[in-house]
């Protein structure tokens, strides 16, 4: 069961080690790449969510099997609304990668939403 949290303590959390010192910031285009439906209405956060590793298990995905360790990024709209994004690098210049968007009803964070993406050439 994932429980509810304060926004304060649910925006704070641990920076990955393996991230670390290394700018992550994502463009537009990466943010759409990543499922951001209005990129401009979405915000990047610089730490995973207090909840991170419940989500993360939310997010099982079978088709999403990267060949390297991916790269993170978490997004926020709201306290009720996030995503997770996962690439091998940035969305846009990846050649692999999926997102998941959750929302929070009841104090229970659901996945409503998935995609992926796979460059074949």
């Amino acid at each position: 069961m994932i429980r509810a949290v304060p926004i304060a303590t649910f925006l704070a959390g641990a920076v990955s080690s393996s991230c670390a010192g290394v700018d992550k910031t994502l463009n537009a285009s990466d943010l759409s790449t990543c499922g951001a439906d209005n990129p401009s209405a979405w915000s990047q956060l610089d730490q995973p969510p207090v909840e991170a590793e419940n989500l993360r298990a939310l997010a099982v995905a079978d088709y999403y099997k990267p060949t390297v360790d991916p790269m993170e990024w978490w997004l926020i709209r709201s306290d009720q609304e996030l995503i997770l994004c996962k690439s091998e690098r940035f969305p846009q210049k990846s050649t692999e990668g999926a997102w998941w968007k959750f929302e929070r009803h009841n104090g229970n964070w659901t996945v409503v939403d998935q995609n992926g993406w796979i460059v074949v050439s």
